[in-house]
């Protein structure tokens, strides 16, 4: 379309899902059984067998949408562009069983250690919370052992955008009445 603007093509995300932090998180710390909360069919290990829960809190923006050109196309006129968006993940982990304060302790460190990488990590530690007792007295009146903690991840979400681009543009210049 010579000298005209073209309209957005295609739009699409490359959002982190549920379970890809689920999986990533998972990945960095000791081997224990997750069973993720309101998305699992899976009943519950037996008691007194250890296994945690993660669960997304809230998820914050904390900056603003920011343009980058990925890739231009010169045979087709069409740039990809990406919108970046930084948010603030809190992601609360419990851990249940009768060595939930121990794996607590170690997953919270061994979490600490492993989010504090080089530039071009899926993700950046900003803070861990207290580790909390939840622990609890269940109906059958046997004792539930529950520790807690919180975690802020730093997670830049991108919305990837085609557009045509402007290559050139002829300007033709009127001149009225002052024929000097």
């Amino acid at each position: 379309m010579p000298g005209g603007v073209r309209l957005m093509l295609t739009e699409w995300s490359i959002l982190m899902r549920e379970n890809e932090i689920y999986d990533y998180l998972q990945g960095m710390m000791p081997t224990l059984q997750f069973i993720n909360p309101y998305a699992d069919n899976a009943p519950l290990p037996p008691p007194g067998t250890n296994f945690a829960t993660m669960n997304i809190m809230p998820v914050s923006p904390i900056g603003w949408s920011q343009q980058r050109q990925k890739s231009y196309d010169a045979e087709t006129g069409i740039a990809t562009l990406y919108q970046d968006i930084e948010r603030v993940y809190r992601i609360q982990f419990d851990f249940y069983g009768p060595d939930a304060f121990y794996n607590a302790e170690v997953f919270q460190h061994t979490l600490q250690v492993n989010l504090v990488r080089p530039r071009g990590a899926l993700m950046d530690l900003k803070k861990t919370g207290d580790i909390r007792n939840l622990s609890f007295l269940q109906e059958n009146k046997a004792y539930m052992r529950r520790y807690s903690f919180d975690t802020e991840v730093f997670i830049v979400d991108t919305i990837e955008t085609k557009t045509n681009v402007i290559e050139t543009a002829t300007v033709k210049i009127i001149n009225r009445g002052n024929n000097f």
